[in-house]
């Protein structure tokens, strides 16, 4: 298998490469009081486009600080999607072919999740699709 936490250290920028299509997730970006949903965090989908496990997706949740738009600009698969958090009560949010953002409403709670397609889940040296 692979590490989750590939190319990722607490505190420091995200380290880009080229073997991912990043997809950053923001929601209530321009509140820069940190009071949004997140808090100012942004989610990053990194689809693996290359090896045995291509398409597969590792989600990640970062502070905006540990995003370098240098880097961003020099890597061409980075993609930014900034919404707003009543965006989520819509059905369905694309980000890719391969990654939805849904929600379930319940009298009590909202559920927020993302649906990867083709994900391959590896257990017991045997891979499952």
């Amino acid at each position: 298998m692979y590490n989750l936490t590939i190319s990722l250290t607490f505190g420091e920028p995200l380290k880009l490469q080229s073997e991912y299509r990043y997809d950053f997730v923001a929601f209530d970006f321009d509140n820069d009081r940190g009071t949004g949903l997140l808090n100012n965090s942004v989610f990053v989908f990194r689809t693996i486009t290359e090896g045995n496990v291509a398409g597969n997706v590792l989600i990640d949740l970062i502070d905006k600080s540990n995003v370098n738009a240098f880097d961003v600009a020099h890597l061409a698969n980075c993609h930014f999607h900034l919404m707003r958090s009543a965006e989520l009560r819509k059905e369905g949010i694309h980000i890719n072919d391969n990654i939805t953002l849904q929600i379930t409403e319940t009298p009590v709670s909202s559920q927020y999740f993302a649906e990867i397609k083709d994900q391959t889940v590896r257990s017991n040296n045997a891979f499952y699709r």
